[in-house]
């Protein structure tokens, strides 16, 4: 006996309950019997019912359990949630795989009953439930309500490689002829001079150009004595 019922139970590892599970599942509920309230009464008004008289209301009592039943089965047939559920990220379950119809048959019956019928089947099934969050007939038809939980995605963590140092500037060669080593530059007039190796301070030159205006200033200057 043990075994048939470890057999029947609902896998539901992939689907943990988390604090709000119930205040979710009656928000579902209210959403759904909202809205076949709606089509009820919206029924009702264009067969020019008269809404005050007391007997209106009792059908329109009876239009919203008959909408709300027939609107469960078909969502949970063909999406395994009603419009409610869905709106609030739960599905149901089934020991079979896909909900069919026979359960989905079954475990909504008490909808035909607004409002009294969720807390019939909440109370009778404390007594017989494998799973805190199966209800009578969700016991009876193999089925479970599960929150829909997004997965969390890993983001891969990239480590931050810092830019690499910059290049040290190109100091002048010491090849330039002696009278070239110090001077102005021939365009913008600021003064320049050729440093020795390992001199770190400013020459006003880098790469043979002024670092002012950017001029060419040894074939400037090697142009200028050779013309002079």
């Amino acid at each position: 006996m043990y075994q048939m019922e470890e057999n029947r139970q609902i896998d539901n590892i992939p689907y943990p309950m988390t604090g709000s599970y119930w205040s979710k599942r009656v928000i579902a509920y209210v959403i759904d019997l909202i809205i076949s309230f709606l089509i009820a009464l919206f029924l009702m008004l264009v067969l020019k019912n008269d809404l005050s008289a007391p007997i209106a209301w009792l059908i329109i009592y009876i239009m919203t359990a008959i909408t709300m039943y027939l609107l469960a089965l078909l969502f949970e047939l063909i999406k395994s949630a009603s419009i409610g559920k869905m709106i609030m990220k739960m599905k149901v379950i089934s020991l079979y795989g896909e909900v069919t119809f026979s359960q989905a048959f079954k475990r909504n019956l008490l909808s035909l009953l607004p409002v009294l019928g969720p807390l019939l089947d909440m109370l009778l099934g404390k007594t017989s439930q494998l799973d805190e969050r199966q209800k009578l007939l969700d016991k009876v038809s193999d089925t479970l309500v599960v929150e829909v939980l997004e997965a969390e995605v890993e983001r891969p963590r990239t480590r931050y490689h810092p830019p690499p140092p910059p290049k040290p500037k190109e100091k002048m060669s010491l090849g330039f002829p002696d009278e070239l080593r110090t001077g102005k530059c021939p365009r913008c007039n600021a003064p320049f001079r050729i440093l020795p190796e390992g001199d770190e301070s400013f020459s006003g030159l880098w790469n043979y150009r002024c670092t002012w205006c950017n001029t060419r200033v040894f074939e400037s200057n090697v142009r200028k004595r050779s013309l002079g």
